[in-house]
């Protein structure tokens, strides 16, 4: 149950209310992965997910650790088009701020 008083502008909630609107930033391209976001199953064009473990107004910075690759099924490769997605597949707006990425290409048993 979700109580709101507009003139005091107090909202009032007698469970857990999650106000992080974006928990993951998802690199998504134009490129056919096998990759997918568990929210967005039918969403096979992400390249990575990154969790937002960081307060508000934060630098994110994320390094693969693990050594995670994803496969790419395509023998041709004429652009690259990467966006930022959230979990839920939205477009997210950076309100001006830039961002930047290193993609690197590995062609294993490349055959036409």
């Amino acid at each position: 149950m979700v109580d709101h008083i507009s003139h005091q502008k107090v909202l009032t909630s007698n469970i857990c209310s999650n106000l992080s609107t974006i928990r993951c930033i998802c690199i998504s391209s134009n490129l056919s992965t096998d990759n997918f976001s568990k929210n967005s199953v039918n969403n096979k064009q992400i390249l990575c997910s990154i969790p937002v473990n960081v307060s508000p107004f934060s630098i994110i910075i994320y390094q693969n650790l693990t050594g995670f690759k994803t496969n790419l099924f395509s023998n041709n490769l004429n652009y690259v088009n990467l966006k930022l997605i959230d979990q839920d597949g939205m477009l997210i707006n950076l309100n001006g701020c830039h961002w930047s990425c290193v993609l690197q290409i590995d062609v294993i048993n490349f055959t036409e």
